[in-house]
Parts: structure tokens; C-alpha cells; sequence
């Protein structure tokens, strides 16, 4: 990589995924937000970030108008092969949960259980498996 190569990535969120990517409210940016730039000025790397939807920065990534995004190996379906990604060591941890009413609380005990049933989903996030249960998005 020459040294004046400038690498673009997108945080075009839709301020849902606190605290990990929100780059809409400045006055509560996400984790992703404020530690790339340390990364990258760490490493030497000029970077330019972008704001894109969802739909428009697969586009942007697939025609190489972004060179990198915040992306797990493990949202991706086992049955899809991910040759064409390199993925960096893992920056950060993240544990996700399951909410649910009380009293369902037994019958939701597994997440395999939502499979084929409405559920309620924040706009804006990826679902690795969404095609296995009935999307139904909400805004925050």
C-alpha cells in the first residue's frame, strides 16, 4: 500500500447499532467510531470515512468504491463461503442477546426457537440468519 493511498470505509448508520456504530449523533458516538481512526493513525494508514446506507455500501464494497467494513466471519451463513473477504484479527467482543417478555422467557429459552416467527428487529442491523425467521423492524 503506497503511503498516499487513502482507504474508505463506510459508518452510514442509521444511529441504531449503539454502541457500536453509531456515526449520526455526534454527541454519542459508537465504539467502532472513535477507535478506527486510533487503529489506523496507530498503523500509519490514511482513511476516509463515508456515509452510505445499507444497500448502497454492499454496492460500494462489491464495485471497490469501500475498502473495508466492520464485519464478523460469524454473521455469515455456515452454507456461504467467504473466500473473497480477508478478515483482520478480531477488534472487539460483542455478546448479543435475546429479549423477551417474562412469561415467554422458557418458551425463547434457545435461539433456534424463533426460528419461523415474527421477530422484532432494529432497523438498520444485519441479521446473519434473517432468512430463518419473519423480520419484523422497528425503529429506536
Amino acid at each position: 500500500m503506497c503511503n498516499d493511498e487513502v482507504l474508505r470505509y463506510n459508518l452510514g448508520t442509521s444511529g441504531s447499532s449503539v454502541p457500536y456504530e453509531n456515526a449520526v449523533d455526534a454527541s454519542r458516538k459508537g465504539i467502532l467510531v472513535e477507535i478506527l481512526p486510533l487503529i489506523m493513525d496507530h498503523a500509519g494508514i490514511k482513511t476516509e470515512k463515508v456515509m452510505l446506507s445499507t444497500k448502497r455500501a454492499m454496492i460500494a464494497f462489491n464495485t471497490g468504491k469501500l475498502d473495508f467494513d466492520f464485519f464478523s466471519a460469524s454473521w455469515l451463513p455456515p452454507e456461504e463461503p467467504h473466500d473473497d473477504f480477508v478478515f483482520s484479527h478480531p477488534i472487539l467482543t460483542v455478546t448479543e442477546y435475546f429479549i423477551t417478555l417474562p412469561e415467554k422467557q422458557l418458551e425463547y429459552k434457545n435461539v433456534d426457537n424463533i426460528y419461523g416467527k415474527p421477530v422484532g428487529t432494529i432497523s438498520g442491523y444485519v441479521y446473519y440468519d434473517d432468512k430463518r425467521f419473519d423480520l419484523a423492524r422497528f425503529s429506536i
